[in-house]
């Protein structure tokens, strides 16, 4: 009965920290990690073996690729050819977008394509003044 309360505390616990928002929800999921360890209703290992997941790593790679693509400005050089497009429409663009992602993935990974088209979808969309979502969906 004991670590069912415990467990239940923790999950009430991550709950109003994330509708709060006081802290960022990766720093969230970190204490809760840690929690259920210290607590021992997981093993440190258990509780780490997320981390050593191929999906994890995937995700954490492209976050990385697409900040760099950013910082170095290769996103906004990749977003160029495509900018003449949004002066078309919304959906000219977006078809752009989608033709674009579907032509990089007959040749890579769709995940790599993802992480390079992201960043440059989102500087498009900055500089027509579409919000980010109306072209990352169809994108995707």
């Amino acid at each position: 009965m004991l670590p069912l309360v415990i467990l239940l505390v923790i999950v009430l616990t991550a709950l109003v920290l994330f509708i709060g928002g006081w802290l960022p929800v990766d720093v969230v999921g970190l204490m809760v990690l840690a929690a259920l360890a210290l607590t021992g209703l997981v093993s440190p290992e258990e509780a780490m073996a997320g981390f050593s997941s191929p999906a994890v790593i995937t995700v954490w790679a492209m976050f990385i690729l697409s900040a760099g693509l950013t910082r170095t400005g290769v996103a906004y050089r990749i977003g160029q050819p495509l900018q003449h497009f949004a002066r078309g429409g919304e959906a000219v663009l977006v078809i752009a977008l989608m033709t674009a992602a579907s032509i990089l993935s007959a040749l890579i990974n769709t995940t790599t394509v993802a992480a390079i088209l992201m960043p440059a979808t989102m500087d498009l969309a900055r500089r027509s003044g579409r919000p980010p979502a109306r072209l990352l969906m169809p994108m995707a």
